[in-house]
């Protein structure tokens, strides 16, 4: 007697696969802090201490300055990520329960509005009404997707505002240190050097990094970064050198 073969299922992703491409897209999205902390962290501090440098022959000066601005800037930065990333956190909390609560009170605006979008993103009115019904059979997908694509938003994609805030105060640190290092090895002349040197290698890196994920132009990306840092860094260096001379100039 022939044994029935059982047919396996037509091959879908694994559910494991789906929240572990999530978790990677999350991961990427903290390159933002990534990148503003480590340019600000080696510009702010590469203008202190080219600052003082110029004022002071003296590393040790030049060292209390540097490791002060790279203490105080990574504290103040990681204060105000935490504070944005909660208020964000907060603000986005509230409008899906919003949401939650007009597809209680609402329901049947909530159907007209649902079905708008999808006409408006191709379907025809018969099929985005067939959409929009079948989804009102599973509340909570319902749900889910009035909340992205009304919103723009997704119910579970919440960033820690903690965890923000140390890749944030983390990467200011950590590149701040490059500016300052120079001056604990070398003279004061060529340590202002090895410090400009060192930035814009780290602003370069910078830029690779960046593109290795965008998927761009390594140079190109690279010597952006690059280009705006030290554009950045020189407007930085003249005001703080020219204003002090120019209200220098309106004393009695």
């Amino acid at each position: 007697m022939a044994q029935t073969q059982v047919q396996p299922n037509p091959a879908r992703p694994p559910v494991e696969k789906l929240f572990r491409e999530r978790q990677r897209i999350a991961n990427l999205s903290q390159v933002r802090e990534v990148v503003f902390g480590m340019q600000d962290g080696l510009l702010t501090t590469l203008g202190v201490v080219t600052s003082v440098a110029g004022a002071t022959s003296n590393n040790t000066t030049v060292l209390v300055a540097g490791f002060a601005e790279a203490a105080a800037g990574a504290i103040a930065m990681a204060a105000g990520e935490y504070q944005a990333s909660k208020a964000q956190h907060e603000m986005h909390a509230a409008e899906i329960a919003k949401e939650r609560q007009e597809l209680v009170d609402k329901p049947l605006e909530e159907h007209h509005e649902l079905r708008a979008i999808f006409q408006r993103e191709g379907l025809s009115r018969n099929s985005a009404e067939a959409v929009t019904e079948l989804l009102a059979e599973h509340p909570e997908l319902l749900f889910r997707t009035h909340v992205e694509k009304e919103l723009g938003l997704r119910v579970e994609e919440f960033q820690s505002p903690v965890r923000n805030a140390l890749v944030m105060g983390l990467s200011f640190v950590l590149s701040a240190l490059l500016p300052i290092l120079p001056y604990i090895f070398l003279p004061t002349t060529p340590a202002l050097i090895a410090s400009v040197a060192l930035t814009i290698l780290a602003l370069f890196a910078i830029g690779i990094g960046k593109a290795s994920i965008a998927h761009r132009n390594y140079w190109r990306a690279g010597l952006e970064v690059v280009a705006i840092g030290l554009a950045a860094a020189v407007l930085t260096y003249l005001l703080g050198t020219l204003l002090p001379r120019a209200l220098g100039a309106f004393r009695p």
